[in-house]
Parts: C-alpha cells; sequence; structure tokens
C-alpha cells in the first residue's frame, strides 16, 4: 500500500510539473514546423521558393521527404494536444468550439504528413488544413472579445484578416510563399494565445 501511494505521488508529481508546460505546447508545435521547412528547404537545393509548394519536400518522389513528413507529423500531433488543453483551460463554449475546430485543423496537419504530395488526398487535406486554421483562429478572436479581453480578441481577428485578405488580395508568385505567409500569422496566433493563457488565466 505505502510503495502504490508513493508510486501515485511520484506520478502525480511528474503530472503536475508536466502541466506547467501545456501552455507552450502552441509555441512549441510552430517551432518544431519551422525547424522541419528550413531543414528540408536545406538539404534540397533543388527547393525554389518562387516555384511550387512546401509539400514537395514531403513528396513521394523525394529520397528524404520522411525528414519534411515526419516532422509535420510531430507537430500536427502537438497542436492536437494543445487543442485539448486550451478546450479545459479557456472553458469559455465559443472557446471550445474553436478548439474543436483547432483539433480538427491540427489533425490535417498530421494527414498532410500521411498523404503526402503523390497520393490522392493530399491536396484536400492541405487546403482544409489552412481554411480550418483561419477559422480557428476567427473564433478564438471573437471568444476572447465575448470574455472580456479586448487586446487578445482583436488581434486574433486582425490575424485572420490580414491572413485572409493578403491570401486572395495578391497574386502570389507560388504556392509556397503564400502558405509561408500563412503559417507566419499561425506563429503570431500560438504566441498571442500562450500569452493570453499564462496572464488572464
Amino acid at each position: 500500500m505505502i510503495f502504490i501511494i508513493l508510486r501515485f505521488n511520484n506520478i502525480g508529481g511528474y503530472i503536475i510539473r508536466t502541466m506547467k508546460y501545456l501552455p507552450y505546447l502552441g509555441i512549441i508545435s510552430m517551432i518544431i514546423g519551422w525547424i522541419t521547412i528550413v531543414a528540408a528547404i536545406l538539404i534540397n537545393p533543388w527547393f525554389n521558393f518562387m516555384e511550387g509548394a512546401l509539400s514537395d519536400l514531403g513528396a513521394l518522389t523525394v529520397s528524404n521527404s520522411y525528414i519534411f513528413n515526419s516532422g509535420l507529423a510531430l507537430s500536427g500531433i502537438l497542436a492536437m494536444a494543445y487543442a485539448i488543453y486550451l478546450a479545459l483551460s479557456i472553458g469559455n463554449k465559443l472557446a471550445t468550439f474553436g478548439s474543436g475546430v483547432f483539433f480538427i485543423a491540427s489533425s490535417h496537419l498530421l494527414l498532410i504528413a500521411v498523404f503526402p504530395e503523390g497520393t490522392e488526398p493530399h491536396a484536400p487535406v492541405s487546403y482544409e488544413f489552412f481554411l480550418l486554421m483561419a477559422v480557428s483562429i476567427l473564433i478564438f478572436g471573437i471568444a476572447m472579445l465575448l470574455e472580456g479581453s479586448t487586446k487578445y480578441g482583436l488581434l486574433n481577428i486582425l490575424y485572420f484578416a490580414i491572413g485572409l485578405g493578403g491570401s486572395v488580395a495578391f497574386k502570389w508568385p507560388s504556392i509556397a510563399l503564400l502558405e509561408t505567409y500563412n503559417i507566419v500569422f499561425m506563429t503570431a496566433w500560438a504566441i498571442t494565445v500562450n500569452r493570453y493563457c499564462t496572464n488572464e488565466h
């Protein structure tokens, strides 16, 4: 019995220590995503930002595609865990719905790695990932406004507006540049939500 209690206390202590890092899962996920993209580009000198898409780095025809795809998979899994944390942390019903949308978006990031370029499901899951991320950012912005956090709410709505507006208003030279443009706003969103969760809760 004493051993069981000590064992439980050790597990409980580990869980408590781990909990304090959960608000940073979104940022960690984005960092892994950026590292993955940069690393894949560095080991593939043929890649040209002005042509094609980032997914070219993980295509079936690329010999080292596992680097790009495994990095995206890990980023997606961490983002899914972060979505669960957000649903439990913020508590607002609209934010919970936004967390659900974000969870689905994150699962699509994982699916981009599972179904790389060259497979039939790749294109739809890629488009759906960016669309769902934009929707979740907007929902979180509105949810934060409803909770009285004007600064963080307006920032998220601004990310959504500039991200979507810039995507449709300009003729981008390549999909890769358009994707990178949107990933910048996703990163800004992850930082903003982290600040919101650590400062407001």
